[in-house]
């Protein structure tokens, strides 16, 4: 039991957020977004509207991705949230030469380490592909074992539905996600 008003009114704010959704908390099922999100962390995300001209290159983002389908499972449509991070805004041009993922003739690179993936084959894009209006190109950290836009293709930004802010879980792991 709470007895403090101290402690109380921040729980009650925080379970009232949650309770209408505008904060979410999410449990991380794989490792495609390694190292900064990995199997088993949990995360508190706020709820936006997916507005082009707010978000940019290297935003991690919450999206659903409901009735996308991918070569892989014979077009299967997919179902569930994922978490990955803007590599690609609308006009801009995304390569892939030997495994390594190119934006408007940079080669992408977050935290340090340059992209080297391996090549795949889309039924939704070819590569060279210009993201279409409205659209996000994303990727998940660990590219070589991320399920994100190279089988799929360009996200509508209309399917972010949070910002990832904070890991909660495992408390060694505590703080802002970047």
């Amino acid at each position: 039991m709470i007895t403090s008003p101290i402690l109380g009114i921040p729980l009650g704010i925080l379970f009232l957020a949650v309770a209408f959704g505008f904060l979410k908390i999410y449990r991380i099922p794989t490792g495609g977004m390694s190292p900064t999100l990995q199997k088993g962390d949990s995360l508190i995300a706020t709820k936006t509207k997916a507005e082009i001209g707010k978000l940019q290159r290297g935003d991690a983002v919450v999206f659903t991705v409901d009735g996308l389908r991918y070569r892989i499972h014979r077009g299967d449509p997919m179902r569930g949230t994922y978490v990955q991070r803007i590599v690609a805004l609308p006009g801009d041009t995304v390569t892939i030469d030997s495994g390594a993922v190119h934006v408007n003739g940079v080669r992408v690179e977050m935290d340090g380490r340059v992209s080297q993936a391996p090549m795949t084959t889309v039924e939704t894009a070819s590569f060279p592909l210009v993201v279409p209006e409205d659209h996000l190109f994303l990727m998940g950290d660990n590219y070589a074992n991320s399920l994100d836009s190279r089988y799929f293709g360009p996200v509508e930004s209309s399917r972010v539905t949070h910002l990832p802010r904070y890991r909660i879980l495992p408390p060694s792991r505590f703080g802002e996600i970047d």
